[in-house]
């Protein structure tokens, strides 16, 4: 059984300047704008430029990816980074209608020379993780290629673990179990807390 690989539409090292931007700095996705009081200075409006160029191409190569069908999978990394992104593609892939979805790990390696935190938990806008068949993987490049944007292989679906070489290794049930029921759990623990402090 030939196996999806794993790719990512990004070019950065990942960081948390997303996560701090976008709860530090309301005013932030406004360019030039700075809390009311005029615009930023050059160099800042320029940078902002330059990254909204990155994120217009990296959109643009998942949307033509999309449109042509390539991919079997896309995430954002936006809300809570690689990481979170590749868990909920591992939870929640698609099932045959009436049957019960089954884990769909894997394994993968993420080829950054800089901190893992950063890399798996940044929340850099408009990172997409795929996934596609390896006869696929060669277009892809092309439309990256085309819009600018670079796309990194990170590995492979297959298995019943989610696996980042030297992060973590942690069956999919599991990651799921702690999905679903995280908030209850939390419920009912605030639930029995509220309970025995009212009887004492």
């Amino acid at each position: 059984v030939q196996l999806d690989e794993i790719d990512l539409i990004d070019g950065e090292t990942g960081s948390f300047q997303g996560f701090l931007s976008r709860r530090n700095r309301p005013d932030s996705h406004v360019v030039g704008m700075d809390a009311g009081r005029g615009g930023r200075d050059d160099a800042n409006q320029r940078r902002e430029l330059q990254l909204f160029g990155f994120l217009r191409r990296r959109q643009q190569t998942g949307r033509r990816a999309i449109r042509e069908g390539l991919l079997s999978s896309a995430h954002d990394c936006s809300d809570g980074g690689l990481a979170v992104a590749l868990a909920e593609c591992c939870m929640m892939h698609d099932a045959p209608a009436g049957a019960e979805p089954q884990p769909l790990g894997a394994a993968v390696r993420v080829p950054f020379p800089t901190r893992k935190d950063f890399v798996l938990f940044g929340e850099d806008a408009s990172r997409i993780v795929v996934s596609l068949p390896n006869a696929n993987a060669q277009q892809l490049l092309a439309i990256a290629q085309e819009c600018g944007a670079p796309v990194i292989r990170l590995g492979l679906v297959g298995g019943d673990r989610l696996t980042v070489e030297g992060a973590f290794d942690v069956p999919v049930a599991d990651l799921a179990r702690a999905w679903r029921d995280g908030i209850p759990s939390v419920l009912r623990r605030d639930t029995a807390h509220f309970s025995l402090s009212n009887a004492s």
